[in-house]
């Protein structure tokens, strides 16, 4: 099967956490009906068309940044002002 736009019933394969974690992105539970409802009509929207892998490839990093989103570990805070350190290192002068 050539590329393709995604459809509106477009599923992963059975096998799609087993080949996430082939691809060094491990998914602890399966992806929900709303996480590939959200992915589905992003790319619709996009307009793109990829192979079924790469589809399935794009789903698993997109399910793994929103959980991680979800779960705190996203990054930094971009508007947090950071602290200074008021400790001299040693060997420095003060």
């Amino acid at each position: 099967m050539g590329k393709f736009a995604i459809s509106p019933d477009w599923k992963p394969d059975p096998d799609f956490r087993k080949q996430a974690a082939i691809w060094g992105i491990p998914l602890t539970k399966e992806v929900t009906p709303q996480e590939l409802a959200s992915f589905i009509d992003f790319w619709q929207a996009e307009g793109k068309a990829f192979h079924h892998t790469q589809w399935q490839q794009k789903l698993a990093r997109s399910v793994q940044q929103s959980r991680n989103r979800v779960n705190g570990r996203a990054g930094r805070d971009v508007n947090a002002i950071p602290e200074p350190e008021d400790e001299i290192p040693p060997g420095f002068r003060g």
